[in-house]
């Protein structure tokens, strides 16, 4: 009589699975962030200011208004920045002024930028962090 064995071996998929999970929430989180970054660089570098008019022909911005873009130093220097471990991003801007510009100082009303650029796409970040749980749920 013939013998025969089975032999069932299970594999783990718990790394593969976690693997693409922090690949995916790394994706949505710097669509997110660059949602933020883009919107705070256009609100620098273009719109009408209301402010008093410069020597250059330019306008400067008004208090509340983001700041008016000059040499572009501002706008070059807000970037993404990605934690280590992907699980979170940040956006900064790196001008050694820009506080004093979101926040104002002693003598000049804030001019913000930062801010208003993440109220701005709130809506939008939900509906990037709704798509992907859907998408990993399935996964």
């Amino acid at each position: 009589m013939a013998k025969v064995s089975l032999r069932i071996v299970r594999k783990s998929r718990h790394r593969a699975v976690l693997s693409e999970y922090k690949k995916n929430v790394t994706t949505y989180l710097v669509r997110a962030g660059n949602l933020v970054l883009n919107t705070a660089k256009t609100s620098i570098q273009s719109g009408n200011k209301s402010g008093v008019m410069r020597p250059s022909g330019t306008r400067s911005s008004a208090a509340g208004e983001p700041p008016q873009a000059d040499t572009g130093y501002l706008a070059q220097n807000i970037v993404l920045a990605i934690d280590s471990d992907g699980m979170g991003v940040g956006v900064e801007s790196r001008a050694e002024y820009s506080v004093f510009l979101e926040f104002g100082t002693s003598k000049m009303a804030a001019r913000p930028f930062m801010f208003p650029a993440l109220e701005q796409n709130k809506k939008k970040i939900r509906r990037i962090a709704n798509e992907m749980i859907k998408a990993n749920v399935n996964t």
